[in-house]
């Protein structure tokens, strides 16, 4: 059985976002895969929400980029999101940047459940690894990516 798909995050690449020659400047990249996995976090009860609701929040503690096509100004862009693994205080979201059905980028973020009072790691109340357990594909990890987590 596969897990329920996060929304996708769609957006079209903003010329400041380009060097001189069009090209999507790479720093921009993680900046577009940051702000597509704040729809990831919201779809996953992590999001704002949950933050204003006590004293927890994700952290991200690590990030891998990996580029594989340019992307230009005016590209219409989607990122789509799949949680890789979890274990009692972290998750792996894989991310997929995609021009039409043409892979650019993708990325990896490590995210912390984080006692935001302290600060320290803590964690995921149970209703937040059952969310996290849904959307975690077996296997989801594709080559050359970070690894997934190692069994809790």
């Amino acid at each position: 059985m596969s897990a329920p798909e996060l929304p996708p995050f769609e957006f079209v690449v903003p010329p400041a976002w380009c060097d001189y020659n069009r090209h999507f400047s790479d720093g921009y990249y993680l900046v577009a895969f940051s702000n597509a996995s704040e729809n990831a976090l919201e779809a996953l009860g992590l999001g704002a929400r949950y933050r204003a609701q006590g004293h927890f929040s994700a952290y991200t503690v690590e990030s891998q980029v990996r580029y594989l096509r340019e992307g230009k100004a005016g590209d219409a862009l989607t990122i789509t999101h799949t949680v890789q693994a979890h274990d009692a205080r972290r998750f792996w979201l894989h991310q997929r940047m995609l021009r039409g059905d043409t892979l650019l980028a993708t990325c990896v973020f490590v995210y912390l459940h984080v006692d935001t009072t302290v600060p320290r790691a803590a964690p995921f109340p149970p209703a937040v690894l059952e969310r996290l357990a849904a959307h975690t594909v077996a296997g989801a990890a594709p080559p050359g990516t970070m690894p997934a987590a190692p069994a809790p």
